[in-house]
């Protein structure tokens, strides 16, 4: 089978934010792909400001979707789906990461294909500012009104989600700060956030560049050399650095394997990235 998109293939994005107009731009123009949102409502697996907690894991609510979309859309040939999940990053730990996993499935041939896409550029964020110039300083620098928010009271009860008139904005918040400080949020929603839909425009050209890697074996998609063991070794002094020193690509559907030394294992390692050198 030929995995590479087509226009004449139906293909569906499994959300109810906006997405498939961010994919779309992308994979229309790459492949002519005409993508429709299917009419499913993904917030029942979960919401970002967590009034519905989410019932699995990143993979299991993708899988969701997915299902969801076909229950509505039986005959798609394709389905998408994407999740998000934003925190502070596990290493850096004071800087907040964004990550977006996206599944493309073919269900008639209970295939998978999975592309993930890092990013610190995100104005996930919040403000327990009890002061209203304190807040509007905040709003200012996470992009609002572009970027809308959500208002939760002093009990961390959401009272409005999508906020994005400035006046509506301060006369709810002065109602709500009589009782306490509320806290102010970003709205995360792709539909509501400017950075969200940046880092989906830059997921999809992520998987269009995987779906140009194919298996030298047997064609499937993604088969993208990632990197696989740290310990290149620091031009300098010679000592084993967290940079990786090898590459791996591996194919999801024949196993197919290929392992490389990666450039710093090469050429060695900037001083600057050594512990030893630059502790």
């Amino acid at each position: 089978m030929n995995w590479i998109p087509s226009p004449d293939q139906r293909a569906f994005v499994a959300t109810k934010h906006g997405k498939d107009a961010v994919l779309k731009s992308v994979f229309g123009t790459q492949w002519g792909l005409s993508l429709e949102a299917a009419d499913v409502d993904t917030d029942l697996l979960g919401t970002f400001s967590g009034e519905v907690p989410r019932p699995g894991d990143v993979r299991s609510t993708l899988r969701s979707k997915v299902s969801m979309a076909l229950a509505v859309h039986p005959d798609a040939d394709v389905v998408l789906a994407t999740e998000g999940s934003f925190g502070p990053d596990p290493v850096l730990g004071w800087v907040p990461l964004h990550e977006e996993v996206l599944l493309w499935s073919w269900p008639h041939q209970c295939k998978e294909l999975w592309v993930a896409h890092r990013s610190h550029d995100t104005n996930f964020s919040f403000t327990d500012a009890s002061e209203w110039t304190e807040v509007q300083r905040w709003a200012l620098r996470v992009g609002f009104p572009t970027a809308h928010v959500i208002l939760r009271d002093p009990n961390g009860q959401v009272l409005a989600k999508g906020i994005s008139d400035p006046t509506e904005f301060e006369r709810m918040w002065r109602a709500a700060a009589e009782g306490g400080a509320p806290r102010v949020e970003t709205d995360m929603r792709a539909d509501r956030n400017p950075k969200r839909r940046e880092v989906l425009h830059a997921l999809a050209h992520k998987t269009f560049e995987t779906f140009q890697a194919l298996c030298p074996n047997c064609r499937f998609p993604g088969f993208v050399a990632r990197p696989a063991e740290p310990g290149a070794p620091c031009s300098a002094c010679g000592s084993a650095t967290r940079r990786p020193r090898l590459f791996k690509a591996e194919c999801t559907e024949c196993g197919q394997v290929e392992v490389r030394d990666s450039d710093d294992q090469k050429m060695g390692v900037d001083p600057a990235y050594c512990d030893r050198c630059n502790p």
